[in-house]
């Protein structure tokens, strides 16, 4: 038997998706803006922060398929 979700959590998963993805783009233009001059730790957390919100991006995606 195939679950069917409700439009509440339709809506708010593609509302997480866009929210991602945005933050994705937000992190990426402000590093691109400073040339990428922060220090190491401040590069190694933006970047890990684009990967959990890359890899909740792709979980969601592949959720919806299923």
């Amino acid at each position: 038997m195939e679950k069917i979700p409700s439009p509440l959590v339709a809506l708010l998963s593609w509302a997480a998706l866009a929210g991602n993805i945005i933050l994705i783009l937000w992190i990426s233009y402000n590093a691109i803006k400073e040339h990428f001059g922060g220090t190491i730790r401040e590069n190694v957390i933006a970047l890990f922060a684009v990967g959990v919100l890359a890899t909740n991006a792709f979980l969601i995606l592949r959720n919806k398929r299923q």
